[in-house]
């Protein structure tokens, strides 16, 4: 298979419980309950994926650190080096998109919490 069909295949298989578990719009609460309460759930998921970034890259400096410690030749060393300034590197980067994100939400007032639906009346 191509790598197209494999992310249309991986991205409908996502979103069809979505699409499932949508409510009629008569069903208490606007008929959105399930619906919101999976977005709510998504959101609290995609919260955490620069926290796992940050300690993926920090794992990957310290096996940079690992290595260099470990080396014995040159060669193995220097390796070593590369990957540790590119796990500082890594590091940085993700610490500043965060902290900008951080002043630029905090000073136009956008904050973070749960997502509320519309009701359908």
């Amino acid at each position: 298979m191509s790598k197209k069909v494999k992310l249309l295949i991986s991205t409908g298989a996502f979103l069809f419980p979505l699409l499932t578990m949508a409510e009629e719009a008569g069903a208490g609460g606007g008929g959105l309950g399930k619906l919101t309460e999976s977005a709510n759930s998504i959101l609290g998921t995609v919260k955490l994926l620069p926290t796992i970034a940050f300690y993926l890259a920090l794992a990957y400096f310290f096996y940079g650190l690992a290595s260099y410690t470990m080396g014995v030749d040159d060669k193995t060393k220097a390796a070593a080096k590369t990957t540790m300034i590119y796990g500082v590197i890594i590091i940085f980067v993700i610490s500043s998109i965060g902290g900008i994100v951080a002043l630029l939400g905090s000073s136009t007032g956008v904050g973070g919490g749960t997502l509320t639906a519309p009701s359908i009346k």
